[in-house]
């Protein structure tokens, strides 16, 4: 048990919070990427320390707004330190559940993010109908996951998590299949 308990800190501490990762995997690149511009308002669901959400929040700008979203306390907390040394008054860390979005408002929203958070979440469905109701008219979720038969079972099945986007009324914008992972576009009509 201690092994499984210090090899999640190194994960955290070695992998989640270090440059490698944001040398393999930019956040900037993928705001890019998915279009996230000044002005916008941005939901990262399962933000753990703000790995994508302080970007985020610098890209929107002092017009745009980034709710960041995890159900550990400590994580959050420690990103709500970390915006307040920053000055990231547009970045509201939210402590809640995915399934559940507490303090988010309905149809606020122009982009939501689950960057390889989907397979840690205990309700799916429920996790994509609430980011649904978040959203605006015409608002992207962007789902970015491990394939799950690639990684001994960690992840999920994009066709799976399409058709489940597809039964709660969002429309396919893209899917993109990689060697290890996908990233999966649902708008909302």
């Amino acid at each position: 048990m201690t092994w499984l308990v210090n090899s999640a800190k190194w994960v955290e501490e070695v992998v989640l919070e270090n440059g490698l990762r944001r040398a393999l995997q930019g956040p900037e690149k993928l705001l890019g990427e998915i279009g996230v511009r000044e002005g916008m308002v941005l939901l990262d669901v399962g933000c753990g320390y703000g790995y994508l959400s302080i970007p985020a929040a610098k890209t929107v700008g002092s017009t745009g707004l980034v709710y960041a979203v995890d159900n550990d306390e400590r994580k959050v907390m420690r990103l709500a330190r970390k915006a307040e040394v920053m000055g990231l008054k547009n970045l509201r860390p939210i402590r809640s559940e995915a399934w559940r979005l507490d303090g988010v408002p309905r149809e606020g929203v122009d982009v939501a993010v689950m960057l390889y958070s989907l397979h840690h979440f205990e309700r799916v469905r429920e996790s994509l109908e609430e980011a649904w109701r978040r959203l605006k008219r015409g608002g992207r979720l962007f789902v970015y996951e491990p394939i799950k038969s690639r990684f001994a079972g960690h992840g999920t099945v994009a066709d799976e998590v399409l058709e489940l986007g597809s039964e709660l009324g969002y429309e396919v914008g893209s899917l993109r299949r990689g060697v290890l992972t996908y990233r999966l576009e649902l708008v909302r009509p």
